[in-house]
């Protein structure tokens, strides 16, 4: 299974707002909170998913909360993907936060000042074998600290279509 970056903003708006997306035939649904909202290198967020049907098809999403004044328009993610065979695939995804303008995509807080996203990553995604599969991410920026990243996670649900 490969995550792919997302880099378009309007493929992140046709999402909708975080939390949409994860449905009945959720698999995951889980999210991190990240300590005083600063998230460091060495701090991960791990997640674990139980996958009983390999033939079925799935759509993974991350979701990330942040300050309406995160210094950037994107973040870089550093994600690690542990089969149930112990085999390990990591890979780096950009997560695009606001548009060309600079304006936040996403669903803003009633109150506050965080916006939140539910970005697609992969539709439609299989997964090689059955059993628990873990998932660890990471911040990947080119400093040690994201400041004003609140919280990180992870959704996976059945997709409609259908696998071959």
């Amino acid at each position: 299974m490969y995550l792919k970056s997302i880099v378009s903003g309007a493929a992140m708006l046709a999402v909708g707002v975080f939390g949409s997306g994860c449905g009945a035939k959720c698999v995951l649904r889980e999210s991190v909170p990240i300590k005083n909202a600063v998230w460091c290198y060495r701090d991960s967020a791990n997640f674990k998913a139980e996958i009983s049907n390999p033939k079925q098809k799935y759509n993974i999403y991350l979701d990330i909360t942040h300050d309406t004044d995160y210094p950037f328009e994107n973040a870089y993610l550093s994600v690690t993907t542990q089969y149930p065979s112990g085999k390990r695939q990591k890979e780096q995804i950009s997560l695009q936060l606001a548009d060309k303008a600079g304006l936040w995509l996403g669903s803003k807080a009633w109150f506050g000042n965080t916006v939140s996203l539910h970005i697609p990553v992969q539709k439609n995604a299989t997964f090689a074998e059955s059993g628990k599969y873990s998932f660890t991410i990471a911040q990947n920026m080119r400093q040690d600290s994201a400041v004003g990243v609140h919280a990180i996670g992870v959704c996976i649900d059945e997709s409609s279509a259908t696998a071959k």
